[in-house]
């Protein structure tokens, strides 16, 4: 009697055990599953659902670094959407929103090499991280996001440039090393960007590959296309 007491009771402790594991278990894997959706929600732009600021600037300074040990050329690509201010007083916000949600999936559609970063910069303001890509093929891609944006016929009335939504592009590219701040490039690209819209907008703006000692001397636009 003494000894099926003692194995009654060591089977249910042994199926409560069992149990309290199956339930940590489930509990484990529905908080690792809550960690992953809190890391996205912090390095993904919640509406356009690409990667935000936080994310690009990891992103920019981890291909820096790595890209100057390697002494590979690193592009940035700055893109603006043209008269979105007046886009959103004609339309409203929530049309806006949605245009911004159709720009970030085209240049996601062009920028798709696993390395690329596509981030949402700030409002209608884009940027695009393109590793291992010297100028040529920067600006081969930011001529087809361009391409692809027109082509959505995007109605934009209020608009200097055409009948449809545009960006504007500003393109850097340069091969990272000590005597160059990260900075430099992201500044080379505004200002690309900044000559783009004086050019008329709907275009993209160059600048040449530099050295560090052009970097550190001035900024003249070479080429609009």
């Amino acid at each position: 009697m003494l000894f099926n007491s003692i194995r009654s009771r060591t089977t249910k402790f042994t199926l409560r055990i069992e149990r309290e594991e199956r339930i940590f278990e489930k509990i484990s894997k529905e908080l690792t599953i809550a960690n992953r959706k809190l890391e996205n929600i912090a390095v993904i732009d919640s509406l356009t659902k690409i990667s935000n600021r936080r994310r690009f600037d990891t992103v920019f300074m981890s291909e820096w670094v790595r890209l100057m040990r390697e002494g590979q050329p690193l592009s940035l690509i700055l893109c603006d959407v043209d008269h979105f201010k007046a886009y959103n007083d004609t339309y409203g916000h929530p049309a806006g929103d949605h245009c911004l949600q159709q720009v970030a999936h085209a240049i996601k559609t062009v920028a798709k090499r696993p390395a690329d970063c596509v981030a949402r910069y700030g409002g209608e303001e884009f940027a695009v991280v393109l590793p291992n890509t010297d100028q040529s093929g920067a600006v081969h891609v930011a001529e087809a996001i361009r391409a692809e944006i027109e082509a959505l016929h995007i109605p934009h009335i209020s608009s200097s440039v055409g009948h449809w939504i545009s960006l504007s592009l500003g393109v850097a590219s340069v091969i990272p090393k000590k005597e160059i701040a990260p900075s430099q490039l992201i500044e080379l690209a505004d200002q690309s960007l900044y000559m783009a819209k004086e050019q008329g907008r709907n275009c993209l703006h160059f600048f040449p590959t530099y050295s560090d000692v052009d970097l550190q001397s001035s900024l003249v636009v070479k080429n609009c296309i």
